[in-house]
């Protein structure tokens, strides 16, 4: 009676094992700014949610997402293909969370004004820690700060990346920033 107990409790144990729902690392294709929202809103460690190759004018982005620890599989945003995934116009990206990394983008000919194109803090101000940004090229975008072209002001404070938070890493010979390379970095909020 006793072995048949264990043997029963055995194969059940087996059977959870083999059956038991895992966590999977999911790839997610976007092509709209909703989509691109939620989708990193809601990733766990080693999803990567991955912008559809195309010209885009979609405003703000902006996403919190605190699934992740410093330690956990990193929450990945990325183009289909680096440089083919062009943000124009008025978009920016920020966001917030632990760590995300952000590669593959290309920002050009576009205009936030004094807003930063690329921030790691959400809309609210809250930082994102353990983070990364890789690969990304800033080509003829925001105001021109030396008043030259179009009747613009020199006194125009202009930021292409802005680090807030803890433990950022941004990777200067990642970033190709028009002539200058520029990051602001602050900590906390």
């Amino acid at each position: 009676m006793k072995r048949k107990f264990i043997s029963k409790f055995i194969w059940l144990a087996l059977m959870g094992i083999v059956f038991a729902p895992s966590t999977r690392a999911t790839n997610y294709m976007v092509a709209t700014v909703t989509d691109l929202q939620n989708r990193m809103n809601n990733a766990v460690p080693g999803d990567t949610v991955i912008v559809q190759d195309g010209t885009y004018n979609w405003g703000a982005i902006n996403f919190t997402n605190n699934n992740g620890s410093s330690s956990s599989a990193w929450i990945v945003l990325k183009a289909q293909t680096f440089n083919n995934v062009i943000f124009s116009g008025s978009t920016s990206l920020s966001f917030a969370g632990t760590h995300i990394l952000v590669t593959g983008f290309k920002f050009a000919n576009g205009n936030v004004g004094v807003n930063t194109v690329l921030q790691f803090r959400n809309q609210s101000n809250v930082a994102a820690n353990y983070c990364r940004v890789s690969n990304v090229t800033i080509d003829n975008y925001n105001s021109d700060s030396t008043g030259g072209i179009s009747g613009g002001s020199p006194n125009i404070d202009n930021k292409w990346v802005s680090l807030y938070g803890y433990q950022q890493f941004g990777e200067k010979n990642g970033c190709h920033c028009g002539k200058n390379w520029s990051i602001f970095h602050k900590t906390g909020k």
